[in-house]
């Protein structure tokens, strides 16, 4: 009689982190494609070659970043560090952002544009989620 394999079940931590990605990869998306269509539309000339390249560049970011959530369940350890590398990319971008605004301050948005990716990259960091991918 052939037994089937028992399956670990993902730490709690593991898959907050996921649902985090995924939902920023939802509204990265939403908002990028809204920005565009805004942008492309405004008076003046539309979207330069620089801000066009920088929302591209956002756009594939969170792109990656739900393709590597969706991708979690082959528990592979490229998918853990890939992960772990876009989330700290997409923080490092939020902060450059905020800190090169000189003309605008510091509103709650920016919190939130802080700390999503910042716990989830928090999450992705703790022992229990690395082991989800160590097999």
């Amino acid at each position: 009689m052939v037994e089937a394999p028992v399956t670990e079940r993902m730490s709690s931590w593991a898959r907050a982190a996921q649902v985090i990605m995924m939902l920023q990869a939802a509204f990265g998306v939403v908002a990028g494609i809204s920005l565009l269509v805004l942008l492309s539309g405004a008076q003046g000339g539309g979207i330069g070659p620089v801000e066009a390249g920088l929302l591209f560049a956002g756009i594939v970011l969170v792109l990656l970043t739900g393709w590597t959530a969706g991708r979690w369940n082959s528990r592979r350890a490229q998918v853990w560090t890939a992960s772990v590398v876009l989330e700290g990319l997409i923080l490092v971008g939020n902060v450059s952002v905020i800190s090169f605004d000189a003309w605008s301050d510091f509103e709650v948005s920016d919190g939130f544009a802080l700390l999503i990716p910042a716990a989830a990259f928090l999450m992705l960091l703790l022992p229990s989620t690395k082991a989800w991918f160590d097999r």
